[in-house]
């Protein structure tokens, strides 16, 4: 496996397991935010083939993790945490913040990295 940073025509690749909407939108965040040197997009690839990536984006404070995405069939094999790890040393930010589900598995990797929990938000959801 290996980590680096990606341009906007690899974000394709991300078919294999987000929605095409999901994409464009993640194509015009990337592109905002590298155009204005605000952050980067990172993958892990195995055999050519984008496995997990995250966004990862900052201003003068803090540097903010964003949309972790790993194909199921890689997950608890440590892909997600190298692939975390490997961006908060690439960006040289000293203060990172996520958003993570509490009753999700995510929340235990976040906190065996060093995150710790400092607010909780709760959310009202309809299928209306």
């Amino acid at each position: 496996m290996r980590a680096r940073a990606f341009a906007v025509a690899e974000i394709g690749f991300l078919s294999a397991y987000s929605s095409k909407s999901s994409i464009e939108k993640r194509v015009r965040e990337f592109k905002s935010y590298t155009e204005n040197n605000y952050g980067f997009w990172y993958a892990a690839y195995l055999n050519g083939e984008i496995i997990s990536d995250i966004g990862l984006y900052w201003n003068e404070e803090f540097a903010r993790l964003h949309n972790l995405k790993t194909l199921k069939e890689y997950r608890k094999m440590g892909v997600a945490q190298t692939l975390i790890k490997f961006a908060i040393d690439d960006s040289n930010q000293e203060f990172f913040t996520l958003d993570a589900d509490e009753n999700g598995l995510a929340i235990n990797m976040y906190k065996s990295i060093g995150f710790i929990v400092k607010e909780k938000k709760y959310g009202l959801f309809s299928s209306l």
